[in-house]
């Protein structure tokens, strides 16, 4: 399954503290500049702590197995996150927060708000508790500043979470889960895969039939050319 590939992990609300190609949190992450990348970010809660704990003991038990073949660390973080998202598919836990029209809209005008001028924004999936994206990252800003998918992504979280929260009417909780998953798409057949993934997501939850009837997926014509353009054109 092309979701066995590497994943890893970062922490985007604290985009100032990881200004470099690649460093470890909870789990390691490569974000070269100007790399392609597939993210999942979810809400805060959307997976119990138990279910968690189990998936994490789950690879421990695998840890024989992983040390036998080339390169343990890496399938050993590519299998807990690719569980991570079949149980994120199932839309078993709330909360689903994102299924309000005012809070996807924001969470779509958030995604696009930085496209064409910062990075490329190719395809993303709004779900009921999460968000699967494809994002070509800029490797520079016009003034010369490096950029990094960790800096795109805080920005997304950071302005999403403060208009979900009013919407909502809460203060003072967290709104995004702060581990955000995301991997470099290496070549251009993994990126059609991804794409691919990205718009079967409601069709595989059961809540359309077609790709298409889907309001929150939109797909870039330049990077995956159909007839079948769904979501808000910004």
């Amino acid at each position: 399954m092309w979701l066995q590939q590497v994943y890893f992990c970062n922490k985007p609300e604290k985009s100032t503290m990881n200004k470099k190609k690649f460093y470890r949190g909870k789990l390691p992450h490569f974000q070269p500049r100007g790399g392609t990348f597939f993210v999942t970010f979810r809400l805060y809660g959307s997976i119990p702590t138990l279910v968690l704990h189990k998936l994490k003991e789950e690879k421990r038990s695998f840890r024989e197995y992983y040390l036998s073949i080339s390169d343990p660390k890496n399938v050993k973080v590519s299998h807990f996150i690719s569980k991570i998202d079949e149980y994120l598919a199932q839309l078993s836990n709330g909360p689903y927060w994102l299924a309000k029209k005012e809070i996807a809209e924001t969470v779509s005008s958030s995604l696009h708000f930085w496209d064409k001028k910062r990075v490329d924004l190719i395809c993303y999936c709004i779900m009921s508790n999460h968000v699967h994206a494809a994002v070509k990252v800029y490797k520079q800003l016009p003034n010369g500043e490096e950029y990094y998918l960790t800096d795109f992504m805080a920005s997304v979280k950071k302005f999403s979470a403060r208009r979900a929260n009013i919407i909502l009417n809460r203060t003072g909780k967290p709104f995004w889960e702060e581990e955000t998953y995301d991997s470099l798409i290496r070549t251009p057949e993994s990126l059609q895969n991804v794409i691919t993934y990205i718009q079967q997501n409601p069709v595989k939850a059961g809540l359309v039939t077609q790709a298409q009837d889907w309001l929150w997926t939109y797909t870039n014509p330049q990077y995956y050319p159909t007839d079948n353009q769904t979501g808000k054109s910004q």
